[in-house]
């Protein structure tokens, strides 16, 4: 995961999608899932948000504990890609998730308008 994580390859989510899809990624430990989805970050980028955007706003009766976890790491993953594609990810599930999945977002969008800040020349500030 680790050389996947270093963004010198490209995915695209197609190839990773029957991998996060699969009913046993939920049982993947917390830093295992991290890694994959860090991994998925630096390979699909964009590509991934609708897969994202969607465990924000998902709700079910089954496995709720679990769908939120991967919400909320979702979230996080969405605020350090900060492109507008993952912005706009987040302020619908800013607006269409749960409580924790909400405030989650709020705080995925500090961190991606700070990366944008980051990212303007000092020139254009002035």
């Amino acid at each position: 995961m680790k050389v996947l994580s270093s963004g010198q390859y490209s995915a695209g989510f197609t190839v990773w999608a029957p991998f996060v899809s699969a009913d046993d990624f939920h049982d993947r430990s917390p830093a295992e899932k991290r890694a994959i989805y860090l991994a998925l970050k630096q390979t699909a980028a964009d590509e991934a948000v609708p897969y994202w955007q969607g465990l924000l706003t998902e709700w079910s009766w089954t496995n709720r504990k679990k769908k939120e976890e991967l919400a909320l790491l979702a979230a996080d993953i969405l605020g350090k890609l900060a492109t507008p594609a993952a912005v706009a990810a987040l302020e619908i599930g800013q607006k269409k998730g749960g409580a924790a999945v909400r405030q989650a977002c709020t705080s995925a969008l500090s961190v991606a308008n700070r990366q944008h800040r980051q990212s303007i020349p000092s020139a254009a500030n002035s």
